[in-house]
């Protein structure tokens, strides 16, 4: 863990404790989260009849992954037969444990905070062994106004990566963090543990508040620098996949989140790009106003540090470039006429030593 000295970590936490009233810091967080409303996991059908709920936290073409608790599963496509998505914003997780037990929880595994690398390991190894009660209190501890030092904030995102916990008021907390977060170092830590659970709602979510705040340069790119730093290509494409020309776009009051699956463009190389669940606020509109600009490009624009307009297939090319498809200044129609007739069959080179 990046450190600034152990007596600048005393002093903080001294003031965290000093300003939140001790133990009794995390009880209106705690509190808060007993309330949240009870959702439908996602379910997976299987081809035998029988069914699987969880958190679906990563799919590919040949396996979707579905995690419940602590506990993460991993079923190949062949074996299902369909999945029925709940689009959760909040877990259950929290509504099990009363606020006293989930501070009881806490105060066994705060060091994992502690300028100590020794100590910070055995904490995480107590929060393992808690299991699902350790993970809820440090989702708690991320709130910023209740936990004001940011490394006992980094050291709970840190503990909940290498736990491996996945619950959709996990994916929103982490969301929340990774843009909104007042430390650069949280934010970046939230990126990095949203990148290492492959933490597809997370992403999702952000992607939405970026489109969603096109409008507002600040949270547009602080959602473009979280996005960056979780560099997940997904992303990328799906942003991609959604520049268009301008637009009118509703303006009203925000009343739920709806889903919309985007798929990037097919590039040389990858085959189809993988669709990535984009969650977008809802409500209803106020108005209309004129957006001669696509949002998704100018969520690019921030990202890529460069203005290629509304015109897709330059992001496209663009895309090709930053994955390694094509060379500087190649389009991917270039990469694909260049290829030799054996690599359009899929042959292997031939390295057989040509006769004299």
């Amino acid at each position: 863990m990046r450190l600034r000295g152990a007596s600048r970590m005393a002093s903080a936490r001294t003031f965290a404790r000093a300003a939140t009233g001790g133990r009794a810091f995390l009880a209106a967080i705690f509190a808060a989260l007993l309330t949240c409303a009870a959702a439908p996991a996602d379910t997976i059908v299987l081809t035998d009849g029988s069914v699987v709920e969880g958190v679906v936290v990563d799919e590919t073409p040949e396996s979707v992954t579905v995690q419940s608790g602590m506990e993460k599963k991993t079923i190949a496509r062949s074996r299902i037969s369909k999945v029925v998505r709940a689009d959760r914003q909040e877990g259950m997780a929290a509504r099990k444990y009363s606020p006293e037990e989930l501070r009881e929880v806490y105060g066994k595994i705060r060091e994992v905070g502690s300028p100590l690398a020794e100590k910070r390991r055995e904490a995480i190894e107590r929060a393992k062994a808690i299991g699902e009660p350790a993970a809820i209190a440090m989702i708690a501890a991320l709130n910023p106004s209740h936990v004001p030092d940011e490394w006992e904030r980094i050291g709970a995102l840190r503990a909940l990566a290498a736990m491996n916990f996945a619950d959709p008021l996990l994916s929103k907390t982490l969301a929340w963090s990774a843009v909104k977060d007042p430390s650069l170092e949280v934010r970046r830590e939230a990126a990095a543990t949203i990148r290492q659970l492959k933490d597809s709602h997370a992403l999702g979510l952000i992607l939405g508040h970026a489109i969603a705040s096109h409008d507002d340069a600040r949270q547009r790119r602080l959602a473009a620098w979280a996005l960056k730093e979780i560099d997940d290509p997904r992303a990328f494409a799906a942003l991609v996949g959604m520049v268009a020309p301008g637009e009118k776009l509703g303006r009203g009051n925000i009343t739920g989140v709806r889903r919309i699956d985007v798929k990037g463009p097919v590039l040389p190389g990858l085959g189809d790009t993988p669709t990535i669940p984009i969650f977008l606020p809802e409500g209803e509109v106020a108005g209309t106003e004129a957006n001669p600009e696509s949002p998704a490009a100018k969520v690019l624009k921030d990202i890529a540090g460069k203005d290629l307009g509304n015109d897709q297939s330059a992001w496209t090319a663009w895309l090709a470039e930053k994955l390694g498809v094509c060379s500087p200044g190649q389009s991917p129609d270039d990469s694909e006429r260049k290829k030799s007739l054996r690599e359009k069959l899929g042959l292997p080179p031939n390295t057989a030593v040509p006769a004299r």
